[in-house]
């Protein structure tokens, strides 16, 4: 039997690393990204589902047409990893772009929310054993100037990561994951660094993790969140780091 993981912003970053991996690993793999998922280093098993999150509204028939791509029969496991994201607006708050703002709460905390929803009715009924992987920021807890949009969005995520514990506590076929990645050598770093200070008080310090080599690859990432999924780490924990998997 194989599991199915369906990654959001599977195209680039952690999400594409995720979905080689995996693909790898010949599980069923679904990408929900704007992009094709495109790489020598992805196998068979895999689908690309076009959506852009920001714009999208049935997630039902968007699980439903996951779903019907794959023979449910041979799945354990159905995994989603609400992993897509995005910076901007990166600006003080008096200067923020109202549509900016409503793309980055929409792909940051809206999707992830009504995406989670349809996938927990669907696989109920679908009879799966399923798991809810938030991906998080330090951000959540910590907020930096400039980033009022995403801090506050990241900062809604873990608190529905956080209802879904609560919510699904003594449901055995059901595990919440609140994931925290750290800093990631990925485009989005490279957006940041090229913030203008003006915007980005912390600019400088972003561009040290990158000189200073601070960050981590993603398939380093991708790699240690896959053994909590696959290898079953941290089995009891909901709230996982990646500071436990990674020296």
């Amino acid at each position: 039997m194989k599991n199915l993981y369906i990654i959001t912003g599977g195209s680039k970053g952690l999400g594409l690393s995720l979905a080689e991996q995996l693909s790898q690993n010949e599980q069923f793999v679904a990408v929900i990204a704007r992009s094709k998922a495109s790489s020598s280093k992805l196998a068979k098993g895999l689908k690309n589902f076009a959506v852009d999150l920001s714009e999208t509204l049935n997630f039902d028939s968007l699980v439903e047409e996951v779903f019907s791509q794959f023979d449910l029969s041979q799945i354990n496991k159905a995994i989603l990893v609400n992993n897509a994201g995005m910076i901007e607006p990166v600006a003080n708050v008096e200067s923020l772009n109202s549509q900016e703002v409503f793309s980055n709460v929409a792909v940051n905390l809206s999707a992830p929310m009504s995406l989670t929803s349809s996938f927990l009715k669907l696989s109920t009924q679908n009879k799966l054993k399923r798991v809810v992987v938030n991906v998080s920021s330090g951000v959540a807890k910590s907020p930096i100037i400039g980033w009022a949009a995403y801090s506050a969005a990241k900062a809604g995520l873990e608190n529905f990561s956080q209802n879904l514990i609560n919510e699904f506590a003594e449901d055995e076929k059901t595990r919440i994951i609140n994931f925290n990645p750290g800093v990631i050598d990925t485009g989005m770093q490279k957006q940041i660094r090229s913030s203008r200070v003006e915007d980005f008080p912390d600019v400088e310090k972003f561009k040290s993790f990158k000189e200073d080599r601070v960050l981590r690859s993603p398939d380093v990432v991708a790699s240690a969140l896959i053994s909590v999924l696959v290898e079953e780490k941290l089995t009891g924990q909901s709230h996982v780091s990646i500071s436990e998997l990674v020296d």
